[in-house]
């Protein structure tokens, strides 16, 4: 019984350095090939009317997890070493946007939006693949800590490197991005079908991560009534914005519905010159807190936008009443009107000031006019009946 042990044991060494040494043979059969690079996309929706923000968007790649083959799917190996992205992906306010797709992008725009775009490059040299196979990476883009107005793309990709045996010598022949953590479907031939006709298309193919920036207008608008109120009078309003993202560029159209260069008049307390200075401009540029303020000069039923302000951004509207009775648009029509100060959300706001006066109309004779009306009419009356007496005699 102990010699069968032994033998036992012996026989299983031998097998454990058999296998070892045809390990080892397997290995030593290719000398490893170092990645080269590939890159992905980071693309930013935005509304066509709104200018690109600043914005900074960081990722991550790590090592995926190795997947057995199946009867329709092939072998993933887990990502071998881990390769170095180029940095975040860095928008600047204002920079070029895209109203079409451009060739090679892969996203889908409405009419009503446009895009901007980076290219994130990754860099394999300093990875090495030993035998052939599918090596699986994952990329995750990190969250901002303050999502704000962004909408991130939260789910991880999934990139694929080929490494193929090209009569005895490795070569990365291919890098596959995919939107599924599933395994590449095995084709007719035993292969896979990302590397069939020419990189034909797969369904979970893209070429990146997809983020919207959401934004929203605000109206700011002036209402006068009154007896005694003036409807050519322009009203001086301030306008803060807070919170709207560091340089961030805000479109303000005032000549749709107010004008470019107001003209002073008897009603109007302000110099042409002071006016136009400030309603003559088409954008507001926020400092480096996000914060921007500006003054308009607006009179009856006329209004500013300010267009496609970012989701979360404050804002407070203000004026110099002068000597009229001002109240909110809020106060006289809630439904319809916004408050003065509020924060942007998910629909465009309207807000502004009514300003009213009102005066007492006389409808009689003036009490202190009256007795000195009554002595002229009696002695204009005095006059006459003398008249005429001396024309009697």
């Amino acid at each position: 019984m102990f010699i069968n042990v032994r033998k036992q044991a012996l026989l299983g060494l031998c097998l454990m350095a058999a296998s070892s040494l045809t390990l080892t043979a397997r290995a030593a059969n290719y000398t490893p090939v170092s990645g080269t690079a590939t890159s992905f996309d980071k693309y930013l929706i935005i509304d066509k009317d709104a200018n690109v923000p600043a914005a900074s968007f960081d990722f991550s790649i790590a090592p995926g997890e190795a997947m057995a083959a199946t009867e329709n799917s092939m072998e993933v190996l887990a990502g071998a070493g881990t390769p170095v992205l180029s940095g975040p992906a860095v928008f600047t306010a204002g920079e070029e946007a895209y109203s079409s797709v451009q060739s090679g992008d892969s996203l889908d725009l409405t009419a009503d939006e446009k895009y901007a775009f980076k290219i994130i490059n990754v860099d394999f040299s300093s990875v090495s693949f030993d035998e052939p196979g599918i090596y699986r990476y994952v990329i995750t883009e990190t969250p901002l800590q303050e999502a704000g107005a962004f909408v991130q793309d939260t789910e991880p990709k999934y990139l694929d490197v080929y490494v193929t045996d090209n009569n005895g010598i490795l070569e990365v022949s291919s890098y596959v991005l995919h939107s599924s953590a599933d395994a590449p479907i095995r084709n007719a031939t035993g292969g896979s079908e990302d590397v069939a006709e020419a990189l034909a298309a797969v369904s979970d193919k893209t070429t990146g991560f997809i983020n919207r920036y959401q934004t929203k207008d605000l109206t700011i608008t002036k209402q006068v009534a009154g007896n005694q109120a003036s409807k050519d009078k322009y009203f001086k309003y301030t306008l803060k914005i807070a919170n709207a993202g560091a340089g961030t560029k805000l479109i303000a159209d005032v000549t749709s519905h107010a004008e470019a260069a107001p003209l002073d008049n008897a009603a109007t307390v302000y110099a042409s010159e002071t006016m136009a200075e400030a309603n003559n401009v088409t954008m507001l540029t926020c400092d480096e807190n996000g914060s921007v303020e500006h003054v308009f000069y607006l009179k009856h039923n006329q209004s500013v936008t300010i267009k496609q302000l970012p989701l979360g951004a404050t804002y407070e509207v203000s004026e110099i009443k002068e000597d009229y009775v001002s109240e909110d648009l809020a106060q006289v029509d809630a439904e319809q009107y916004a408050a003065n100060t509020g924060t942007i959300g998910s629909a465009a706001l309207t807000a502004g000031f009514r300003n009213t006066r009102n005066g007492v109309i006389p409808t009689g004779i003036i009490t202190s006019v009256a007795p000195y009306f009554m002595i002229v009419f009696i002695a204009a009356a005095g006059m006459l009946i003398s008249g005429r007496k001396r024309m009697i005699h």
